[in-house]
Formats: structure tokens, C-alpha cells, sequence
């Protein structure tokens, strides 16, 4: 089996698009690819580590969540392309609250500890609406970041889905 059958059962696994669009995203990843092995410099520094904040913020935009939940929908949703632990998480969302791209409320639980609750603010909101329309910079992102803009255009049925690709 050829590695265009392997990404098509992958693609077909992770987000359910009808052949013509999985083509065009497969036509879309090869062409960065034969950039790259064109010779056209993409390189990029290492520095440029991809961070999942984004992401986070597109499942906050679903609704709110705390922490535990959004590693459990974060891992079922996406586990298959992007892994996070969960102490990275609880990292990235306190560097989400304290950047103003989300609110932090602790609400109480009958018989257990109070929990947070994180909430996106409208600063967050317009964060992911414009990291969800840009298109990925790095050939290397495409795994990661493309599938999961993939994923967020699909799952918020957010138009535009055709400029992306």
C-alpha cells in the first residue's frame, strides 16, 4: 500500500470528507512536499516549535470546559494526529488565562474538590478565527496544524473551508 493510500485511510478516519476533498487536500500536501523536494528553501528555524493553544481555543469555542474534559475531547478528537500531556495542557491553559485569550472560574461539586472551568473570552475567539483562516506556513505544520484546522472547520461549520485548501 502507497503512503497517498495510507494518509487517504487516515484522512478518512479522522475527518469523514468525500473523496473529491480528500483529494484535494492530498493534492494540497503533495504540492508543499515536491516543493520542498524541488529545493525551494522552506526551511525554517528551530525555534518554531507549533504550540497547541490554538487548539485548545477551538474546543473552548465549543463551550466551556475544565481541564480533565478538554484533555479527554482533545485526545478522542484529535489523539490520532497531535498528542498532548495532560500537565502540558494544564500548562498551556494558564498561559491562555493569563494572556486574556480565556477566563479561569472555580465552581463547587457537591462531595468534591471545586473544579476550573475555563471560558474563552472574545480576544480568544478572534485569536482562533484568525489562526483557523491562515493558511500553514511550514510544510512540517501540514500533520499537525492543517488536519486540526481541518477538523475545527468541519466540527464549528465555520465558512471558508475552500481558501484553506
Amino acid at each position: 500500500m502507497g503512503w497517498t493510500s495510507k494518509f487517504r485511510r487516515l484522512l478518512t478516519r479522522v475527518f469523514p470528507f468525500d473523496r473529491n476533498s480528500q483529494r484535494v487536500i492530498i493534492c494540497s500536501i503533495i504540492h508543499n512536499i515536491s516543493i520542498h523536494d524541488l529545493g525551494i528553501d522552506c526551511a525554517m528555524p528551530r525555534d518554531t516549535a507549533i504550540s497547541p493553544q490554538p487548539v485548545l481555543l477551538g474546543f473552548l469555542m465549543l463551550g466551556p470546559r475544565h481541564p480533565y474534559e478538554l484533555h479527554q475531547e482533545f485526545d478522542a478528537e484529535l489523539g490520532r494526529v497531535w498528542h498532548i500531556g495532560q500537565s502540558h495542557l494544564y500548562a498551556y491553559l494558564k498561559q491562555l488565562a493569563e494572556s486574556g485569550l480565556a477566563t479561569v472560574k472555580t465552581e463547587a461539586q457537591p462531595n468534591r474538590p471545586a473544579r476550573n472551568v475555563y471560558y474563552i473570552t472574545p480576544a480568544g475567539q478572534e485569536t482562533f478565527l484568525n489562526w483557523l483562516h491562515q493558511p500553514t506556513q511550514h510544510s512540517r505544520h501540514i500533520r499537525l496544524e492543517f488536519l486540526a484546522r481541518l477538523y475545527f472547520f468541519r466540527r464549528l461549520s465555520q465558512p471558508g473551508l475552500e481558501q484553506l485548501v
